[in-house]
């Protein structure tokens, strides 16, 4: 994939949840969790673009396999309190 230009960026704060940048990082290690996240949300809006009207975004979420995050996210935090 080519490398977006820094004018189709913008540059805003995103406040994550404890933890999910430790997720992102480890499940996308060559590509850094910065980049994984604004990946996600890129193609998240891309899906909600389809629509006319607001959407129930449980359809999307319910796909997420949180047992397998949550896996991730517990080994993580036994590595950092090492």
């Amino acid at each position: 994939m080519a490398k977006q230009s820094r004018e189709e960026l913008e540059k805003v704060t995103l406040n994550l949840y404890e933890g999910d940048r430790d997720i992102l990082a480890a499940f996308y290690p060559a590509l850094g969790w910065s980049v994984a996240a604004r990946k996600i949300l890129h193609r998240f809006c891309d899906r909600l673009r389809q629509h006319d009207t607001p959407v129930d975004i449980s359809q999307f979420i319910d796909s997420i396999d949180v047992k397998g995050i949550e896996d991730v996210q517990r080994a993580t935090r036994r590595e950092t309190n090492k």
